[in-house]
């Protein structure tokens, strides 16, 4: 009988684990998202680098591999840059795009740090996004601020930081708060709304629309000729509008009857008003005691729209989604039209959104490229603009590559189920274009796996059927 000494079973012992551990960091790899995130965090973090300078850096990551990208006021800062996103786990590799700029000659805002505490402490209170977290500002010295408490997600982790950096005076946010380390799809993910019009920049639709039409024998009032009864109709599944609730139609048509009473009550006060000009004083005496009467109805009356009112604007925020989660919605929802589109090289663009804005870097081949990518982003919903900073060099166009159908299927099936969150990913490839179906863990993968398929050889574009398994 073979007997092993204490050392070889020790090798062996150290061996199996080695293996568990890089099969378990392997099926663990932290996806595009968190690294994001991440690198965020640690940006705002980082000694060396200005609160205020965050504003002009763009994150973006693509397979792990992180880009930065924007302005620095120093080559200091943008060492530092690079060296804080090297250290969130994950990441493979960073592309240091930033550029440094020399800040104009201004005098620099020294704030007392009894004053900058109230300041900080009174955006957190007033930001939508942070109603569920309870953070709070711990101290501040010498501009350091040290924030505290708990974040419901990640997300709001970061937007609490990134607000404490953006108030002047701050020189860097430390941080004690308590949040989960991982991205909740149930709070950053929404099903895709109705693109957007090609070209708008306006108020996209809102889930819940309220589309309100006249019937034709609806009552009209005398003074305005306006209809006082009309025919509501709730179409819950149309999304525009500005205060329905999709999932109360009840409560939809409140809304609506609060909102015409008092718009049809400025209007009826209105087209009874004589013109001052012509009328007798009498009239005019009269009409001044209307409109007293009128207002004090309209105070009495008044809290119902604005409460309705109160609820549309909350309704529409949650519709967007606020914070760094809609942000970072807004960005997944934007590569994913490029993904799904041939005629933008998607894996060669970088996305990063700040407060609906919408920032596009990289490197494409033609002017054509270059707009159909910034024609995608607009449609997104939640996209207040888009600043086109791709560069278009003629020598990064590629050829196009030749592949049969039934290779480009089998090559990406097999790179599908190495993954083990798309291992229900089913493939099927037609015309270069690969058509996805089947179950992903949350809607983080989906996005995934459309840029796992984009990056087969011989894909040309993306469709997404894939959906949720909740």
């Amino acid at each position: 009988m073979h007997q092993i000494s204490a050392r070889n079973c020790t090798l062996i012992v150290a061996t199996i684990f080695s293996a568990m551990a890089l099969t378990t960091a392997a099926h663990a790899a932290p996806n595009d998202a968190w690294i994001t995130t991440k690198v965020k965090l640690a940006l705002v973090a980082s000694d060396g680098i200005a609160g205020n300078a965050l504003d002009a850096i763009n994150v973006d990551t693509v397979g792990r591999q992180v880009t930065l990208h924007g302005t620095v006021a120093s080559a200091p800062e943008k060492e530092k840059a690079e060296r804080a996103a090297k250290t969130v786990d994950g990441v493979r590799g960073v592309r240091n795009l930033l550029v440094v700029v020399p800040p104009k000659k201004e005098q620099a805002i020294e704030e007392r740090d009894e004053a900058l505490a109230p300041a900080v402490a009174l955006r957190l209170q007033n930001e939508d996004a942070l109603g569920d977290s309870n953070i709070s500002v711990e101290s501040v010295h010498k501009g350091v601020v040290l924030l505290k408490g708990t974040a419901r997600t990640l997300t709001d982790h970061l937007t609490a930081v990134q607000i404490a950096g953006t108030i002047p005076g701050v020189r860097r946010v430390e941080s004690m708060i308590q949040s989960p380390d991982t991205l909740s799809d149930n709070d950053l993910w929404r099903d895709e709304e109705p693109a957007r019009s090609a070209g708008s920049l306006g108020k996209a639709p809102a889930p819940g629309h309220v589309e309100n039409r006249v019937a034709a024998n609806a009552i009209r009032d005398p003074a305005t000729g306006e209809s006082i009864n009309p025919n509501v109709n709730i179409d819950n599944t149309s999304a525009s509008g500005s205060y329905g609730d999709a999932d109360d139609p009840k409560k939809n048509q409140a809304k609506v009857q609060a909102l015409e009473a008092d718009d049809r009550a400025e209007k009826r006060a209105a087209a009874d008003k004589p013109d001052t000009e012509t009328s007798s004083p009498s009239e005019t005496a009269r009409a001044g005691a209307a409109d007293a009467q009128a207002s004090k109805a309209k105070d009495a009356g008044s809290a119902a729209p604005d409460a309705a009112k109160a609820d549309a604007k909350k309704d529409g925020m949650a519709a967007r989604g606020v914070g760094a989660a809609g942000d970072l919605y807004t960005t997944s929802m934007v590569k994913m039209r490029l993904l799904a589109n041939d005629k933008t090289p998607a894996m060669d663009i970088n996305v990063d959104t700040k407060g609906g804005v919408v920032t596009l870097f990289g490197i494409v081949a033609d002017e054509k490229a270059k707009d159909t990518a910034a024609a995608e982003a607009r449609q997104v919903q939640g996209v207040s603009d888009v600043r086109n900073e791709l560069q278009v060099i003629a020598s990064a166009k590629k050829e196009a590559v030749t592949a049969r159908d039934d290779e480009i299927a089998t090559n990406l099936q097999k790179s599908m189920g190495e993954r083990v969150a798309l291992k229900n990913v089913e493939v099927d490839v037609k015309n270069c274009v690969a058509r996805l179906s089947g179950t992903v863990p949350s809607g983080i993968e989906r996005l995934e796996a459309m840029q796992v398929a984009r990056s087969t050889r011989g894909v040309c574009s993306v469709k997404n059927d894939l959906s949720v398994n909740n």
